[in-house]
C-alpha cells in the first residue's frame, strides 16, 4: 500500500501549485538547447503539478512515481495540455529503481515535496549517471501543515493529534525523517555546489481546501480516521472557526529556490570527475581502457599589480574543469589535481615567482603521468600533451602493473640552475636551459620574431622487459 493511497483526488483538487516565480527560476537553471529538445525528469511527481507548470519550457518529460493513482491523475491533467511535439512519459517506479531509456539524460531533475521520502544519498548517487554534463537537480518544496507556522495551523494540528496519536503518521506507520539540512546532504553528493534562498508565497485557505489538503497528506489521509472521519471533519470545522468570521486564514510559505537549492555548477559535475577524490576501489571499477587524465600545469608567478601569483593555476584549473564537465561522458575524463608551479624563469627576478629549472618540471610531469598509469594499472601507451593550460595523458588498464620509466638526465644536470641575475636577460635563461637537459629529439630553443619556440622532447622508448611504450610530451616556453 502506497503512503498516499486514496488520496490521488484530493491531491490534485487541493496541492498548491508551483508558483510562477518559481517556475521561472527552474526554467532559467536548466540549460538551453538549441541541438534537441531540453529534457526534464520529474521525481515523485504524484498528479504531475511540477510537470504542469513546465510543460511550456520542456519538450521531452519524464514524470515518475510509484503510486499508479497519482499518476492516473497525472495524465488525466496533463495530457490535453500538453503542447505540439512535447513527449509526455510517465513512469510508475521508485526513484531508486528508476532507469532512463538509453542516452536520455536530463537537463533539470526537479523532486519537490519528495525528497523526504528517498534514500537520499542513493538517488543522488543514482542520478550523477542519468543528468546531462550541465544539467541541474532542484529539491525544494514549501513547509507542510504538520509544520504548524501559524495559530489557525497549529489548531488544526491539535485536532489530527487528538484522533490519530502524538507522533506524525506516514501512511499505516509513523514518519522517520533525520534533521539533517538537505544542503549538507547535496555536499556530500555529485552534485556538491550548494547555494540557498527562498521565495516566499502568499495563500489564502477556506476550511473546505484545508481539508482537502489534509486529506492528500500522508498524515492525514481519509482512510487513517476509519469511520471517526465525520466526527474529526467536524472537530476542525470548530477549531477554524476561532479563527476567522469570514471562512479565510492566510498562510505565509516560502519554497527554497529551486535554482540555487541544488544548482550544479561547471565545477560540480567535473568534481564527480576528480581523480583525488575517488577511493581505492572506485579507481579499480570506474577506469577503463579508454579514461583520459587531464592534469592542470599552473605556476606561481607575477602577473602584474593586479592579478594574483596563481592566476595560471587558476586558469588551467577552470579550464579542465569546463572540459570535464563538457567531455567526461564522452571522453571518460578524470581531472589530477592541479600542478601548482611550473617553469617562470623569465619572471624569476619579480617577487613571488617560484621557478623550476627544466629537468625538475620534465621529471616531475613524467613521473606523474607514469604513476597514474601505475596506480591504476596500467600497461599501454601513454601521451601527455603538456600546456601551461592542462594536460591530458590516456591509459589503459589490465591485470599486470609494471616498472615506472625513468629518465637519464645528462651529468649536467646534477648542477643547480640558477635564476637570472638582475643583469642577466629572460633570453639567456632560456638559452641555457636545453643545454642543462636536453632529451633526444630535443633542439635548443631558437629565438623568434616575437619570443622563444617550445622544446619538444621525446624520451627514448623504455628499455625492454619494462612493460610500457614511451610518453612524449611538449613544453611551451
Amino acid at each position: 500500500m502506497s503512503l498516499f493511497t486514496g488520496t490521488a483526488s484530493y491531491y490534485r483538487q487541493f496541492r498548491p501549485g508551483i508558483p510562477e516565480d518559481v517556475a521561472a527560476a527552474l526554467d532559467q537553471a536548466a540549460p538551453a538547447r538549441t541541438d534537441g529538445p531540453r529534457r526534464l525528469l520529474d521525481v515523485g511527481t504524484g498528479t504531475g503539478l511540477v510537470a504542469e507548470a513546465l510543460l511550456d519550457h520542456f519538450g521531452d518529460i519524464i514524470a515518475i512515481d510509484n503510486d499508479a493513482d497519482m499518476l492516473a491523475a497525472a495524465e488525466s491533467a496533463l495530457r490535453p495540455k500538453l503542447p505540439d511535439g512535447t513527449r509526455l512519459s510517465l513512469v510508475e517506479s521508485t526513484a531508486e529503481d528508476f532507469v532512463p531509456p538509453s542516452d536520455w539524460k536530463a537537463d533539470l531533475v526537479t523532486i519537490c515535496r519528495a525528497f523526504h521520502w528517498l534514500d537520499q544519498a542513493a538517488v543522488l548517487a543514482r542520478l550523477d549517471d542519468q543528468v546531462a554534463p550541465d544539467g541541474v537537480v532542484a529539491i525544494f518544496g514549501d513547509s507542510s501543515f504538520w509544520t504548524a507556522t501559524s495559530p489557525w495551523k497549529e489548531a488544526v494540528r491539535d485536532v489530527i493529534k487528538t484522533f490519530l496519536g502524538e507522533e506524525r503518521r506516514a501512511g499505516s506507520g509513523t514518519f522517520q525523517h533525520h534533521n539533517r539540512p538537505y544542503s549538507e546532504i547535496m555536499e556530500e553528493s555529485p552534485f556538491d555546489q550548494v547555494e540557498e534562498a527562498r521565495i516566499p508565497v502568499h495563500r489564502t485557505w477556506t476550511t473546505e481546501s484545508i481539508l482537502g489538503y489534509l486529506y492528500s497528506t500522508s498524515f492525514a489521509a481519509p482512510h487513517l480516521f476509519g469511520d471517526r472521519l465525520p466526527e474529526f471533519e467536524t472537530a476542525v470545522k470548530e477549531r477554524l472557526a476561532d479563527f476567522s468570521e469570514g471562512d479565510t486564514f492566510p498562510e505565509e510559505n516560502e519554497f527554497p529556490d529551486p535554482l540555487r537549492a541544488a544548482e550544479q555548477e561547471v565545477t560540480s559535475r567535473s568534481t564527480r570527475q576528480a581523480f583525488a577524490a575517488l577511493t581505492a576501489p572506485r579507481v579499480a571499477a570506474e577506469l577503463g581502457e579508454r579514461s583520459v587524465l587531464c592534469l592542470p600545469l599552473g605556476s606561481v608567478e607575477q602577473h602584474g599589480p593586479h592579478l594574483p601569483l596563481d592566476t595560471d593555476t587558476v586558469i588551467a584549473e577552470q579550464f579542465a574543469h569546463r572540459l570535464a564537465a563538457h567531455s567526461a561522458d564522452r571522453h571518460d575524463l578524470w581531472v589530477g589535481p592541479a600542478i601548482p608551479y611550473g617553469l617562470s624563469p623569465e619572471h624569476a627576478g619579480a617577487p613571488g615567482t617560484i621557478t623550476l629549472d627544466l629537468h625538475l618540471y620534465a621529471t616531475l610531469i613524467t613521473t606523474l603521468v607514469a604513476e597514474y598509469i601505475r596506480s591504476t594499472g596500467g600497461s599501454a601507451p601513454c601521451s601527455s600533451s603538456m600546456a601551461t593550460a592542462a594536460t591530458a595523458a590516456r591509459w589503459r588498464r589490465s591485470s599486470t602493473s609494471s616498472a615506472t620509466p625513468t629518465a637519464s638526465p645528462p651529468a649536467c644536470c646534477t648542477r643547480p640552475h640558477s635564476p637570472p641575475a638582475a643583469s642577466r636577460s629572460a633570453a639567456s635563461c632560456l638559452r641555457c636551459m636545453p643545454e642543462c637537459w636536453r632529451p633526444p629529439s630535443c633542439s635548443p630553443l631558437t629565438r623568434t620574431g616575437s619570443g622563444w619556440t617550445s622544446c619538444r622532447a621525446r624520451r627514448s622508448p623504455t628499455p625492454a622487459g619494462a612493460g610500457r611504450s614511451a610518453a612524449s610530451y611538449s613544453i611551451a616556453a
